[in-house]
């Protein structure tokens, strides 16, 4: 029987690779359809993508489209598209979907972690320990008050709802900045139209940045956004690295618009062994490692489970990036792993 279903989910981090009992999960829960569980280094790659009419995996090169003749649809467990999207995918005719939902979890525990450790003083705490003295009156620059407070958060979809519903619990008011504002309404949270995040982000105490890569977004933070934040705010990236100029973020800790920067992701990754932002005191790197979590595959594949029957009864999938020749169909404030 030739395959249905490719799935190509083999990964180096355990976090976002599929182990026996979740492909056992997926073949019993779709029953009509014949699953192929495959990676491009293994015997058979090529005839399997040939005969699939549907693909589940984290990359799709742009070379694999004239093979994949019978191709109707790609899912990526990703919430960003910039792993699998090429132009070439664009205008193939080949629908492609993004996952949403289970990220925010973990990222928002992620967010909520960084801001604690920077307003409590932990980190500069951390890092005193180790010299001379008692530093109790030094850690009284380092608290800062969260309660009545405001989080500006950037590229807010469903990830950034999450965050906001972490935040509420610290007190902080949240204003959410999208491109296109929602008309439902969140507890605890404003909306604000990106044409006026520059109204937004003076005097807030935590700014954090959710937005994906593309050619609207990069270097987006910049010396221009900086220079009105804080002073002295908490800027943390848990979007894309390259939406944010990081020598003007350098600049802005010097200056005191930022008081510390926690950073998931950089600009360049695995970032250089020389890059200033590893050994500034003020800057806390994680390896693009916010979405780590035990559950993230689980989630992964039950959300794709659901999506492939709606698929096959003609229903309307979400998350839709390219809708045949319709294009790009994302908001670029809504998506992001």
């Amino acid at each position: 029987m030739l395959p249905s279903i490719l799935v190509n989910l083999a990964h180096p981090i355990r976090f976002f690779a599929l182990n026996d009992e979740l492909r056992e999960t997926v073949r019993l829960s779709l029953p009509e359809e014949h699953v192929v569980f495959k990676s491009p280094a293994e015997e058979g790659f090529s005839e399997a993508l040939g005969a699939a009419g549907i693909y589940c995996g984290w990359i799709f090169p742009p070379k694999w489209i004239p093979t994949a003749s019978r191709l109707k649809w790609i899912h990526t467990p990703a919430a960003g598209a910039d792993y699998i999207d090429s132009p070439a995918l664009a205008s193939s005719g080949i629908r492609v979907t993004l996952s949403s939902g289970y990220h925010g979890i973990p990222m928002a525990v992620h967010a909520m972690g960084m801001v604690l450790a920077f307003s409590r003083g932990l980190l500069f705490s951390r890092a005193r320990q180790s010299a001379p003295g008692w530093w109790r009156d030094e850690m009284v620059g380092q608290t800062v008050d969260l309660e009545g407070r405001t989080a500006v958060i950037v590229g807010c979809g469903s990830i950034g709802r999450h965050v906001v519903r972490r935040f509420r619990e610290l007190g902080l008011r949240c204003i959410g900045v999208r491109r296109h504002v929602p008309s439902e309404q969140v507890d605890g949270l404003t909306w604000c139209p990106a044409d006026d995040l520059e109204k937004v982000l003076p005097g807030a105490a935590v700014v954090v940045n959710l937005l994906p890569f593309g050619p609207a977004t990069d270097r987006y933070f910049d010396d221009r956004l900086f220079s009105i934040m804080g002073p002295g705010c908490l800027f943390i990236n848990l979007g894309r690295g390259k939406t944010v100029e990081e020598s003007a973020l350098i600049r802005a800790l010097d200056r005191g618009n930022v008081a510390w920067a926690g950073l998931d992701v950089l600009r360049e990754e695995p970032t250089p062994d020389d890059n200033p932002l590893r050994f500034h005191p003020r800057v806390v790197i994680t390896p693009h490692s916010s979405t780590f979590t035990n559950r993230f595959m689980s989630d992964a594949m039950k959300q794709f489970i659901e999506r492939v029957r709606i698929f096959r009864s003609g229903g309307e999938l979400p998350d839709v990036l390219h809708a045949g020749s319709e294009g790009t169909m994302t908001d670029v404030d809504e998506h992001r792993s």
